[in-house]
């Protein structure tokens, strides 16, 4: 027993003898700030007398903080083994008062004797409230191991413990300059709160999170009081539809919802109409919010009858429904009312051609009246391509070509794909009136 007693002694006596090495250096990110301050501290344990601890530590915490966002804070010092043994581990390291966060250390491994090794106490915190913040530590306890025994130590500061502050701002904040953009486009990124005197990148994401799949599609960079500035340009194969804008600055980052937008295109709804029918035109990729005019051409693309005017919701679909009332009407087109309707190259998709009964007498449809049939598909017509429009785009849906007759007068369809046209292109101030 007076055998393992002694041992207890000259390792607990040398084990308090901590010293912080000049050359002491804290670990950090690039994003940390570390701080250095002179303090005196007293350690004691079961078996010894107290004894002077460590002197000089190393604070380690991000120089930007916002609110609700886990930082780091570190607190390190230099452990010196002077016992005249060999130390199998120093371990359990607690400073369970330091405020705002209590900060730990688990095993440190062994340290020969005369060696040094660092010691950084570390925890997680998260902010609450904005504004300056004090960051403290408080008194410590650990467990030196040697010898197969355990001593534990308690080490307290003589005077008032080292702290340092830090400022707490709000979250960073992102802007998009549009809701919207087309392949090709460019996308604004402005905010404030951002990381001061710093550069990061402008990302496109898979969704509105700024989650899955992103691409770095531009940069950004921030002034000195932490606003934002920056742009990226939308690739252009990019999928339409809804897609994330994501800004990375530092350990910052925040994520915005865009809406990408397809090519202009419109699609019919009808299988058969009479004349005074009506037809659905459903619309997607227009100008979002922009008005849209939907009109009945004839072949040589002129105005039939009376347009409707419809406005394309936030992600540029519309629905609307339009009365074909003249046996005249070739096609269907569409639009952004203050633009002039022009085509050129080749028309898209579908077109109506609506007959007169009476042509279609002796054939087995009945007498009487105006009623016709429109040849079509039974399901809605698919569009094809886009318009390359001089000032503005156009979409015209053209006719399925009538095929042979069947029993009881009612004809069958056979898809008539897209044709070049001999229009030029010439805009036609007509064609709207």
């Amino acid at each position: 027993m007076g055998t393992m007693m002694m041992r207890r002694r000259l390792i607990a006596g040398a084990a308090v003898g901590l010293a912080l090495s000049a050359s002491s250096i804290a670990l950090m990110s690039s994003a940390a700030r570390a701080e250095t301050f002179t303090a005196s501290t007293t350690c004691t344990n079961p078996y010894t007398a107290a004894q002077a601890g460590p002197s000089s530590f190393t604070f380690t915490v991000p120089a930007v903080i916002h609110v609700g966002k886990s930082v780091p804070v570190q607190l390190s010092f230099v452990f010196a083994n002077s016992t005249g043994y060999s130390i199998t581990d120093i371990n359990s390291f607690s400073m369970s008062k330091a405020t705002p966060v209590a900060l730990t250390a688990g095993s440190q491994g062994g340290v020969a004797n005369g060696a040094e090794k660092t010691v950084t106490l570390a925890g997680t915190w998260a902010p609450k409230a904005t504004g300056k913040q004090t960051i403290s530590a408080a008194g410590w306890t650990f467990n030196v191991v040697a010898l197969g025994i355990t001593i534990p130590v308690s080490c307290v500061f003589n005077s008032t413990p080292p702290s340092i502050t830090r400022t707490v701002t709000p979250a960073p904040a992102l802007a998009l300059g549009a809701a919207t953009v087309r392949p090709k486009g460019t996308v604004k990124v402005s905010g404030t709160n951002w990381a001061p005197s710093s550069s990061g990148t402008v990302s496109l994401c898979a969704n509105a999170a700024g989650t899955g799949k992103c691409s770095v599609i531009g940069t950004a960079k921030t002034g000195a009081s932490g606003k934002l500035t920056g742009s990226g340009t939308i690739p252009a194969g990019a999928a339409a539809g809804a897609h994330g804008i994501k800004v990375t600055v530092g350990s910052d980052a925040k994520s915005a919802g865009i809406y990408i937008l397809g090519n202009r295109a419109i699609s019919l709804s009808s299988t058969t109409v009479k004349v005074g029918g009506s037809v659905t035109v459903k619309g997607s990729g227009w100008d979002p919010r922009a008005k849209v005019k939907i009109q009945p051409l004839n072949k040589s693309h002129k105005a039939v009858g009376k347009a409707v005017v419809v406005t394309a919701g936030a992600t540029g679909n519309f629905s609307a429904v339009i009365t074909l009332r003249s046996t005249s009407i070739t096609y269907v087109g569409a639009a952004e009312a203050a633009r002039v309707l022009t085509i050129a190259g080749s028309a898209i998709g579908d077109r109506v051609m609506v007959r007169p009964l009476s042509a279609l007498l002796g054939q087995g449809l009945g007498g009487g009246g105006d009623r016709t049939d429109a040849a079509s598909t039974s399901a809605p017509p698919q569009v094809e391509g886009s318009s390359h429009l001089t000032g503005a785009p156009c979409l015209a849906v053209r006719p399925r070509t009538p095929g042979r007759r069947a029993g009881g007068g009612k004809y069958h369809t056979r898809s008539d794909r897209t044709r070049a046209t001999s229009v030029t292109g010439r805009p036609s101030s007509s064609a709207w009136t």
